[in-house]
């Protein structure tokens, strides 16, 4: 009886930190890899608790930011989301997490231009990331940043 109550804590401490480490992948200061010389293109990804991570994707032009983003990972009741805001953009869009694997997450807006479709997956090291609507597709592939 003993051996049954110990496996069965140990299952759910296991179950707890796989949970709790879920979205980790995301996490840390990404460079596009396929950049020119003249404009860089990063996202920084970090973890506030368990059900929010905040991103930061911007480019950078003779060290000047030329564009920018902030990103809101969050999870809201039994739904993830990404909330995406831009200057020039006076309302924050919303994406619904509509696909979850292992290192891959897929997230929807049916209403919105473009993009329709934003997705994240880690592979080999490397952050992936596609936006896409119903005719145009853009892919990014993002290196960790080494200090």
């Amino acid at each position: 009886m003993k051996k049954l109550v110990l496996i069965t804590c140990l299952l759910a401490c296991i179950s707890c930190i796989k949970q709790n480490t879920q979205n980790d992948w995301l996490l840390g200061k990404w460079k596009k890899s396929d950049d020119n010389t003249q404009k860089l293109t990063y996202e920084y990804w970090t973890k506030k608790n368990d059900s929010i991570f905040l991103g930061h994707g911007f480019i950078l032009q003779n060290n000047d930011t030329i564009w920018q983003e902030k990103i809101l990972l969050h999870k809201q009741a039994s739904n993830w989301y990404l909330d995406i805001s831009t200057p020039e953009n006076k309302n924050t869009v919303r994406f619904k997490l509509i696909s979850k694997q292992q290192n891959k997450l897929v997230f929807e807006n049916k209403t919105h231009d473009f993009p329709k479709t934003i997705s994240y997956w880690k592979a080999n090291d490397k952050l992936y990331a596609t936006v896409a609507n119903e005719t145009q597709k853009i892919e990014f592939q993002f290196e960790l940043v080494k200090y």
